[in-house]
């Protein structure tokens, strides 16, 4: 039932970071540009605070753009060449404004305007203020993190912005609506993100599934930690080396590779631990080895949030399965029908598995009151 609950997390996560990019947009007309394009305006609040606005005109085109300031992430990405931006020969406009768009016509766009590179610099860097301006094929639109109201003179800038756009032969689109599947790295960087919040999915899944009195305990948690977080950051980086492969040379790789890095870095390690225990119980065809323990002493712990833990103490005891020798933990979660019918000095008997990759467990199920074998 929890492997099931963990994928379904994990294919959750999936088309959740696939289709998350599509849900932007609307907005609330706002009057109209100098040139006479309808605007809209957009407010996003958290606790009932401002925390992002958006003024956007429609235009239509066959490429994607993001203009922000240049950090020096971007300028160490570039000079390790696992990015590529756009230049346009405007050294102010180069030092300070990153281009995030791959499509040729963009540097048309930006060539032998230096009006617009001027204002479109003083945009994105006024000091102070976190901005962005981006076109993603439909609409254009200004967006701020540090202000509340838009400035008097976005709506001029994006009607530049656009006559600009549309003057550009290679840009300009008859159609209204930019179709994705004409941008390839766009649909690689989705379907990559999407398999790194699958793995965070998944562990968050099988997190869950801690809340819950847990129906299996290993012999030697510390081997299932080591195996877990071994194939959880071998898992990580062979993800991140195939996203450097399929992504670099892109003016819109940096902030995909930052994401890709920072969630499997959380979610790597996370995942697996569970990723290990599943496969080393769920592809178990091992016999059950019956081993006694004597209870030391018994407690409980009561939880707030969620059920409580019933817990059995054992005096240390030894044992061999596989042809390797092994102690039984010196505590074991069990469930209350055998916390309630056990005392110190009883015998209890568990049915422990050699583990599909020899990492012994054991099995609630097995665990019953007996004399020792």
């Amino acid at each position: 039932m929890w492997l099931v609950i963990r994928l379904a997390f994990a294919t959750a996560a999936f088309f959740y970071r696939y289709k998350v990019r599509w849900l932007e947009g609307g907005g609330d007309p706002m009057g109209k540009t100098p040139g006479g394009r309808p605007l809209y305006f957009r407010e996003s609040k958290h606790k009932g605070r401002v925390v992002s606005i958006h003024l956007r005109v429609q235009v239509a085109g066959r490429a994607t753009l993001v203009l922000k300031r240049e950090s020096g992430l971007d300028r160490f990405l570039k000079g390790w060449g696992l990015a590529r931006e756009i230049q346009t020969r405007d050294e102010r406009f180069d030092r300070s404004v990153y281009v995030v768009g791959d499509h040729p016509g963009l540097g048309d766009l930006f060539r032998d305007r230096a009006e617009l590179r001027a204002a479109l610099a003083r945009c994105v860097g006024y000091p102070g203020r976190r901005r962005e301006i981006g076109w993603d094929g439909d609409s254009l639109e200004i967006r701020s993190w540090s202000e509340t109201s838009p400035a008097e003179d976005w709506p001029a800038l994006l009607d530049a912005l656009a006559d600009a756009v549309q003057a550009t032969p290679s840009l300009a689109a008859r159609r209204r609506t930019f179709d994705p599947r004409e941008d390839p790295f766009l649909t690689r960087a989705l379907l990559l993100e999407a398999v790194a919040w699958t793995v965070l999915g998944y562990a968050a899944g099988a997190g869950l599934g801690l809340l819950k009195p847990q129906e299996t305990t290993y012999v030697d948690g510390w081997a299932l930690a080591k195996t877990g977080l071994g194939l959880g950051l071998g898992l990580s980086a062979l993800l991140v080396a195939v996203a450097v492969s399929m992504l670099r040379g892109s003016s819109r790789s940096p902030r995909v590779l930052v994401e890709i890095c920072l969630v499997l870095l959380i979610g790597g390690p996370a995942a697996g631990p569970f990723l290990v225990s599943d496969l080393n119980t769920r592809l178990d065809r091992t016999p059950v080895t019956e081993v006694a323990g004597e209870v030391a002493r018994r407690h409980h712990h009561h939880h707030r949030r969620g059920p409580d833990s019933y817990h059995l103490e054992f005096a240390p005891t030894a044992f061999e399965i596989g042809g390797a020798g092994h102690e039984l933990p010196t505590e074991v979660e069990v469930l209350v029908g055998i916390y309630d019918g056990v005392a110190a000095g009883d015998t209890v008997v568990f049915g422990v598995r050699g583990g599909a990759l020899g990492l012994p467990w054991i099995e609630s199920r097995r665990i019953h009151l007996g004399a020792a074998p």
